[in-house]
């Protein structure tokens, strides 16, 4: 075989491959777009939720993995993150701001947090990467929208 008819065989390869990607990416965002939807109906006060997830730029001298920041979330778009422990904590839970977060009680936004950590854990990292990349925050809309931003961290 030629040189250069192998080297576009190649290029053609590469190029279907990247189209392929593209559209596993798509096609697993809108799985987990729909999978999202039954949350939203569960939990009628949720309108939005969102994580980050990144590789960190150094960990003391030792390799840096990409990680999902499980178990802190955003809901309602709210500038503070939720996480298990102040939910279930008496003495932390007292003072998270229902009405900022838009719920009318602890509890409801107890299960809309276990509901979407119950999602999340479906997932491997390397699934969550591969579907919205790394260094980014993500946020998944009651309409089914989901935003990938840029993610800023130390």
């Amino acid at each position: 075989m030629d040189k250069n008819v192998f080297l576009d065989k190649i290029r053609e390869f590469k190029r279907v491959m990247e189209e392929h990607k593209i559209m596993m990416k798509e096609n697993a965002k809108n799985v987990f777009s729909e999978i999202s939807k039954d949350i939203f109906t569960n939990n009628p006060q949720l309108n939005s939720f969102s994580w980050n997830q990144y590789t960190p730029y150094f960990n003391d001298g030792d390799t840096c993995y990409f990680s999902v920041n499980r178990d802190y979330y955003k809901i309602n778009e709210s500038s503070d993150n939720i996480d298990s422990w102040t939910l279930n904590n008496e003495k932390y839970s007292k003072d998270l701001d229902l009405v900022e977060l838009g719920f009318d009680s602890l509890e409801s936004l107890k299960k809309a947090y276990n509901d979407i950590d119950e999602l999340m854990n479906i997932f491997d990292d390397s699934d969550l990467e591969e579907m919205f990349d790394d260094h980014v925050e993500i946020t998944v809309y009651r309409d089914g929208r989901i935003e990938v931003d840029d993610y800023s961290h130390d």
